[in-house]
């Protein structure tokens, strides 16, 4: 029978492993033999929208706060990039009608200098027209950015279904225009509208796409959630990409802007995720496309994302958390002091059993909560009448 006492945890090789991400260098330990499709990558939605200061277009477009190569450093690695073509033959970056004051050129520069900093990364550059040309362009949208910009040696010129030792130090371009007559990166595909669907790119690669942006808030959770079992599901597919936006579109107001739906579901698909990956290892959770990446809600979708990637060794012991359903902080490896009637939630792997007591010496009420499944189960302490009410625990074995 292994205890806690009064919060002195022994944290596993696994834990110690998972806290230390280097954002900056996440793909370093990736085998070169993996497809772009089989790893989980977190990305931005319009992903250029920091500059914007004005209050109210703030609302309606600002999706971003943290510029191109901090977003980089933090560990994004697909950049939702929309243009438009200017006057004299450049590409600038929008969103909708909304001039974000920010060039195609200058996240070109941005990646091409992080990329040279962490040749063991790649970067997906996901581009497409966003806005009618301005009076005066004098080429289209493809012409423009394949003759002025693609010709950089920074982009990855082959095709196929793209492995990471392809595309180490590059840009790979995914393209959301049509009329392109060059090779490299991911072909244009079908994108429907406000939509999840399934299409193909590069011959036999599998793309789908949840892209619901105008649709209420339970819907918008639904279908990330679908989307993230879907994924799960196709974990060993190596040809199916799948691409999973997390972001809602604005309503115009403080209460539903962008950033007032990421503080929601930014930290809910993070559980999500997390929550998945300690039940199976194995598992993969796709591209996911968030608004305001950063560190303000926990659990951080970027870091679960990244970690979801690494099969560490696993551990038999519960895992703690501060909300039901396995959201907020994981508050296993942390001191007592931090989780003493903090637990909301627990997470049984098969065949344990775990007694939780009101008191850390060990007394007062007590539960014993057992899973005697063949897989990992998680138990809501709203249930036994036991939420936030846990100071000590002991657990075992069964099997």
């Amino acid at each position: 029978m292994l205890f806690s006492l009064g919060g002195v945890h022994l944290t596993s090789l696994a834990a110690s492993e998972q806290n230390n991400l280097n954002l900056s260098e996440w793909m370093r330990e990736i085998p070169n033999s993996r497809a772009l499709a089989e790893i989980s990558i977190p990305g931005t939605h319009d992903s250029g929208t920091f500059r914007l200061e004005d209050p109210i277009k703030s609302v309606w477009a600002k999706t971003q706060e943290n510029d191109f190569r901090s977003q980089m450093d933090q560990g994004v690695r697909f950049f939702d990039i929309r243009g438009r073509v200017t006057d004299d033959n450049t590409i600038v970056l929008h969103h909708g009608p909304v001039y974000l004051y920010v060039t195609l050129q200058q996240f070109i520069n941005e990646a091409k200098e992080f990329l040279k900093s962490h040749p063991s990364e790649t970067i997906i550059m996901s581009l497409k027209e966003e806005y009618e040309s301005m009076p005066g362009a004098k080429e289209s949208f493809a012409r423009t950015f394949e003759n002025k910009y693609f010709g950089d040696s920074i982009f990855l010129k082959t095709e196929g279904n793209i492995t990471l030792g392809d595309s180490r130090g590059k840009i790979v371009l995914l393209r959301r225009y049509s009329g392109s007559t060059m090779t490299g990166g991911y072909k244009n595909f079908a994108w429907k509208d406000n939509a999840t669907f399934t299409s193909m790119t590069n011959g036999n690669v599998k793309i789908t796409v949840q892209d619901k942006y105008n649709v209420n808030y339970e819907e918008k959770k639904a279908a990330i959630d679908s989307m993230l079992k879907e994924t799960a599901l196709n974990k060993d597919n190596p040809n199916h990409i799948h691409i999973n936006f997390t972001s809602l579109s604005s309503g115009g107001t403080a209460w539903s802007s962008p950033y007032y739906y990421a503080s929601y579901l930014n930290s809910i698909t993070a559980a999500k995720v997390r929550l998945e990956h300690l039940k199976n290892l194995e598992t993969k959770a796709g591209w996911i496309i968030m608004d305001y990446i950063g560190d303000r809600w926990n659990p951080k979708l970027h870091e679960e994302i990244i970690r979801s990637n690494f099969r560490n060794l696993p551990t038999d012991e519960p895992h703690l958390f501060e909300h039901i359903d396995g959201e907020g902080i994981d508050l296993t490896y942390l001191p007592h002091s931090q989780w003493n009637d903090q637990v909301s939630s627990i997470l049984l792997k098969p065949y344990t059993e775990i007694t939780i007591y009101e008191h850390s010496n060990f007394t007062g009420n007590s539960v014993t909560i057992a899973n005697t499944t063949g897989s990992a189960q998680l138990f809501n302490l709203t249930s036994y009448n036991f939420n936030d009410k846990m100071s000590a625990y002991t657990w075992k074995l069964i099997r």
